[in-house]
């Protein structure tokens, strides 16, 4: 009866440590500012920077995906962009707002999927100039977190059927 107790423990643990064994390994391949509205290139680089950060962030914190190569695990490429970021005045303030691109894939290049999102956002007049830069991260930050769960699913629905 202990040899099935001790059997059933260590299985459940091989188990688990599959489950948490990334499946994916997600390379960004690139990362662009291609939105028409930002005003130089160390706005742009500051923004393709924050977008590949956020989703390096995410991609931490899903145990199925990972950043870093792993044996076994399936391949695939990431090109992301921001293709719009607007800043709009409003009856109340200031409206931001951005929109994303993420191409997904796979190691030879061949294109699997397109995933769109962004993110809005709304401050006051005053505070619009001098917290610009700060608001300009968070919103994108906000976008690529957004635009993760339906990536995720994504990369993971491609995962060959064992």
């Amino acid at each position: 009866m202990r040899t099935i107790a001790l059997l059933l423990v260590l299985l459940s643990g091989i188990a688990r440590a599959d489950v948490a064994r990334p499946q994916v390994v997600v390379t960004i391949a690139s990362s662009h500012d291609e939105s028409p509205e930002s005003e130089d290139q160390a706005v742009r680089d500051a923004n393709r920077e924050t977008i590949r950060q956020a989703l390096l962030a995410a991609l931490r914190s899903s145990p199925q995906l990972t950043s870093v190569a792993q044996a076994g695990a399936l391949a695939r490429r990431v090109d992301l962009s921001v293709v719009a970021l607007h800043a709009t005045e409003s009856a109340h303030g200031v409206e931001l707002s951005t929109e994303l691109k993420v191409v997904i894939s796979d190691a030879s290049g061949k294109i699997l999927s397109i995933v769109t999102g962004g993110a809005k956002a709304e401050v006051s007049r005053h505070a619009f100039g001098s917290r610009l830069p700060a608001i300009r991260m968070q919103l994108l930050q906000d976008a690529m977190q957004g635009m993760f769960a339906p990536l995720r699913r994504h990369l993971l629905n491609s995962l060959p059927n064992v």
